[in-house]
């Protein structure tokens, strides 16, 4: 019998957790395998959907667009060409908030 307990991941969880009526009972190797895989056909899937949705939406308001656009430009002017996730993450709010509302859709 495997010892372990889960590192809080979704597959830890699918190895690790117990039926709760038989204790004995879990999830095989090819069960949590088949539902790995369903999960990364299934965040795919969404993510292709949500960046689909970006882009037909940042054309048909082209107005939201040039304001990403400036606010990128604004922020290359002030910390240079090279940016981090860090600057984008706290110096654009625009663009947090337009993704945020793309994601809503």
């Amino acid at each position: 019998e495997e010892r372990g307990s889960s590192d809080g991941s979704t597959v830890g969880a699918m190895l690790f957790t117990r039926d709760a009526d038989d204790p004995k009972k879990r999830l095989t190797k090819e069960q949590v395998i088949d539902n790995a895989l369903l999960l990364i056909a299934a965040g795919s899937e969404t993510t292709a959907n949500t960046l689909t949705n970006a882009m037909l939406l940042l054309g048909l308001h082209s107005d939201v667009f040039e304001k990403l656009v400036e606010e990128q430009r604004s922020l290359i002017a002030s910390k240079g060409e090279t940016l981090t996730k860090e600057m984008i993450d706290h110096e654009c709010p625009y663009l947090d908030a337009t993704i945020k509302e793309i994601m809503r859709i």
